[in-house]
C-alpha cells in the first residue's frame, strides 16, 4: 500500500470510528470529512487532515506520520457543563482510538502505530458565545 493510499484509508477509518460512538450512532450527518463552519447540529465531529511528516528510517525507508485532528463541539449554555461534557466526549474518542494501535480494518493493519498525544480543550477557543470545542490529536506512523 502506497503512503497516498494510506492516507485516505486511515482518513477514512477515523471517520468511521468517531460515526461509531454511541453519541453519533444514526446521526452521520454529524461527523465531517473536514471542517464545516459554522456547526449547526450538536455534538458534531469535524475529522481535519493536519500535515503530513516524516523522518528517514533507514537509508532506504522513511517514517511518515499522518497527523489528523478530530474537532468535537457542543452547544451549552453552561460553559463548564459544556466543556465538561466535550472533554468526557474527547477522552472517550481517545480510548477508542487507541485500542486498536494499527486501525486495523477488514483484516488488514492499516498503520504500525497510533497515539493521540494530546486531548485540547477549547481547541478553537470562543468561536460560538455557547459552543464548547475539543481537539482529539491523533498522529500515525507508517514505514515505506
Amino acid at each position: 500500500m502506497t503512503i497516498e493510499d494510506a492516507w485516505e484509508l486511515v482518513w477514512d477509518k477515523l471517520v468511521s470510528i468517531t460515526r461509531g460512538m454511541d453519541e453519533f450512532i444514526d446521526k452521520g450527518d454529524q461527523v465531517f470529512y473536514g471542517p464545516r463552519f459554522p456547526p449547526t447540529k450538536f455534538p458534531s465531529a469535524f475529522v481535519i487532515p493536519t500535515p503530513v511528516t516524516g523522518s528517514p528510517a533507514t537509508p532506504s525507508k522513511e517514517d511518515y506520520y499522518l497527523q489528523f485532528t478530530i474537532g468535537l463541539v457542543m452547544h451549552n449554555a453552561d460553559m463548564k457543563a459544556g466543556l465538561v461534557a466535550v472533554m468526557k466526549l474527547a477522552l472517550k474518542l481517545k480510548r477508542l482510538i487507541i485500542a486498536d494501535r494499527n486501525l486495523t480494518d477488514n483484516g488488514s493493519q492499516l498503520v504500525e502505530n497510533t497515539e493521540v498525544p494530546e486531548v485540547i480543550p477549547n481547541w478553537l477557543g470562543a468561536i460560538g458565545y455557547e459552543d464548547q470545542w475539543a481537539g482529539v490529536v491523533v498522529r500515525c506512523r507508517i514505514t515505506e
